[in-house]
Formats: structure tokens, C-alpha cells, sequence
């Protein structure tokens, strides 16, 4: 089950820079707004997955604006027990890795592909399958 906070299914806010994105219809689409956007199973989340082996705060997506540098980058940051992973590489815990065009992020890895998100950042998408 999914409990989306940012923003209703039906709106599309103009200042997100992140829109997650379930291609296999585990969620609708959700965004974030904020510079810093957690995915998890705690009623905090902005992104509620209620599932067991989901943590409560499996990992953060995040913006920044880097000093002396006009860009803005985005990051994930893994925080959970059973692990976080773009491109089928798993992350090291705690330490933030640059997410770039067409990167899928998968949150559980199992035989069935359950909870393998894309995200689409305002310029480029990433998907949740």
C-alpha cells in the first residue's frame, strides 16, 4: 500500500523536481517539491510504502545546488536494513550517489521485481516499477 503526501494523484505541482513513477501499478505517480524527499514505510515519509520489508526511512532522494557551480545535481542516500539499488548496483549505507538520466532505483530485490522505481526528475526521468 502507498500513502503519498506530497501532493494528490490528480495535481501536478509546478515546482516539483521529482515525479516517481510505477510502471508495473503499485502506485500512482507522486512528486516531490521538497529539497529532500524520503521514501519509506514511517507515517512520515513522503513517500509511504507499508511493507514489511520496507524501513521506515529506506532512503532519501535529494537536490543541491553545488557552491561555485551553476548546476544542481541529485542524490540518493540508502538508509535501510535490506539494502537500496541503482542499476542493480547496491548502495553503500549512509553515503550519497549521484543519480543521473534513465538510472532505475530499486528498493527490494526480490524474484518478483516488487518496488523497483523509476524517477523522473524535472529534467529527466528515472521509473517504479
Amino acid at each position: 500500500m502507498i500513502n503519498k503526501k506530497s501532493v494528490q494523484p490528480s495535481e501536478t505541482p509546478e515546482d516539483y523536481w521529482c515525479r516517481l513513477i510505477s510502471k508495473s501499478g503499485i502506485a500512482d505517480s507522486a512528486f516531490a517539491t521538497k529539497d529532500k524527499f524520503i521514501i519509506g514505510r514511517a507515517p512520515t515519509s513522503d513517500l509511504q510504502i507499508k511493507n514489511g520489508r520496507i524501513s521506515g526511512l529506506h532512503c532519501t532522494l535529494s537536490k543541491e545546488k553545488q557552491e561555485n557551480e551553476s548546476e544542481t545535481k541529485f542524490f540518493i542516500e540508502d538508509n535501510s536494513s535490506n539494502g537500496t539499488f541503482v542499476n542493480d548496483k547496491k548502495l553503500e549505507k549512509g553515503i550519497k550517489f549521484p543519480l543521473k538520466n534513465g538510472d532505475q532505483i530499486i528498493l527490494l530485490k526480490d524474484n518478483k521485481g516488487l518496488f523497483t522505481i523509476n524517477i523522473r526528475l524535472r529534467w529527466f526521468y528515472l521509473y517504479i516499477k
